[in-house]
């Protein structure tokens, strides 16, 4: 038993727990008249009802126990079917609490006092009413529990794919192909368009792999006034290097991550490139110099005085040593296009804050009304990410801002686990 002022810690923990987000809702307005008061409280009430106080006083008695196994019942339990067998040691009172099954949500409270007599069989019975509600409960807790298991083994089946599909792996009885006319994507959001690139195909179930690009996402939750949206990115633990005999090679450390690399640009971020016209042009790199390569080539022939080139290394890098994967290969390409020191910056891998800061900066330096500010983000997915959004900032302004990018198609297999992820939430102003 407690007592006044006896369990003030236990009380305070208690009041902490209430009030925490996950249960303080079921404790709304919730009052409870039951206490432990003080002698100076029952001096009021007593006489108040009737009660002459002939002596009143504060007990104090401390409830000490040997150890935990002395806190809880030494009765022993056991079931055989609708029969349930207690046994005790001493006359403790023994609560029992019955349910059907494991579910813990509906249970029987069954307090027994027992006494030194021969064990006794006692039978337990509910009343209609309450036998009816009874079942009606169970009824509704076995198809509730039973529709929760099965679109828990569904989440659980969906989560696997998508990890699967994250690591770069076709899950196990599935297969990619091309899709058909009519397996596509539909929205509900208005302007939202997303294009199927590959269906996931399985025995009784098929997966719609959508490429739809950040760019109209973002531009779709600018439109309708939204001003948040999160980005969940699996950063993987190892990325496949390119094999090769040639030790040379190796220190060069080539990877060939993507294929089908065909540079354009995206509707609504689209500007033309005329030769004589002045441009910089600022690419993000990542671990593939053929990227930069094909850019360089398929923009033609321009004249570096006018056409200038930045690139932007993610440094630090997502794991210690990834920085030399992003500058090794890329060194005789950037000698070729005379990038110096001077025209390359360094920004956080995995930041798509310092990214985004590092193209603003690089467009106040670089940026000409009289020509274009292109960008190519050939690196991580935060950088990426921090393209768009600045695309979609500087979209309209009197220096204008292009996207140059290449749609790559991943490899199979072209990395492996997945070291942690990352969730970014990007708050949108007006």
């Amino acid at each position: 038993m407690g007592a006044y002022n006896g369990m003030p810690e236990f009380m305070a923990a208690l009041e902490q727990v209430l009030a925490l987000p996950q249960w303080r809702d079921y404790f709304a307005g919730f009052s409870c008249p039951y206490g432990f008061k003080s002698v100076e409280d029952y001096q009021r009430w007593l006489p108040a009802v009737g009660f002459v106080i002939k002596r009143l006083e504060l007990i104090e008695k401390h409830a000490l126990h040997a150890d935990a196994e002395a806190f809880t019942s030494q009765a022993t339990t056991s079931t055989k079917g609708k029969i349930v067998y207690v046994a005790t040691a001493d006359e403790t009172p023994v609560t029992s609490y019955i349910t059907p099954g494991d579910n813990q949500d509906i249970a029987l409270s069954l307090t027994l006092i027992p006494k030194r007599t021969p064990a006794r069989e006692i039978h337990l019975d509910l009343d209609k009413d309450s036998y009816q509600l009874l079942s009606q409960w169970q009824r509704t807790d076995t198809a509730s529990r039973t529709s929760s298991q099965q679109e828990q083994a569904y989440i659980g089946q969906l989560k696997g794919l998508f990890r699967d599909l994250g690591l770069q792996k076709t899950p196990p009885a599935y297969s990619l192909r091309e899709p058909q006319p009519h397996e596509q994507i539909h929205c509900l959001q208005d302007r939202l368009q997303i294009k199927t690139g590959q269906v996931l195909e399985g025995q009784d179930r098929l997966i719609l792999v959508g490429l739809g690009e950040v760019l109209q996402v973002l531009l779709a939750v600018a439109r309708t006034k939204k001003l948040a949206i999160e980005f969940l990115y699996a950063e993987p633990k190892q990325y496949t290097q390119r094999t090769s005999e040639n030790i040379a090679d190796r220190q060069m450390r080539h990877f060939s991550l993507t294929q089908n690399c065909q540079f354009r640009s995206v509707q609504g971020f689209a500007h033309e490139y005329e030769p004589n016209m002045k441009a910089a042009h600022v690419f993000l790199l990542g671990f593939e110099s053929a990227r930069l390569q094909n850019a360089i080539e398929q923009r033609g022939d321009f004249d570096q005085k006018r056409y200038r080139c930045h690139v932007v290394v993610g440094v630090p890098a997502f794991q210690a040593g990834w920085e030399s994967n992003a500058i090794r290969p890329h060194l005789s390409l950037l000698e070729d296009l005379n990038i110096t020191e001077r025209s390359i910056a360094y920004c956080q891998a995995n930041s798509i804050r310092e990214a985004y800061l590092t193209l603003w900066e690089l467009y106040k330096q670089l940026g000409d009304e009289h020509g274009c500010f292109f960008i190519s983000p050939l690196g991580t997915k935060p950088h990426a990410i921090a393209t768009a959004l600045f695309l979609l900032e500087t979209k309209g302004n009197d220096i204008p801002t292009s996207l140059y990018y290449d749609h790559p198609e991943r490899v199979k297999n072209r990395s492996s686990e997945v070291a942690v992820w990352h969730h970014v939430q990007v708050t949108m102003n007006k």
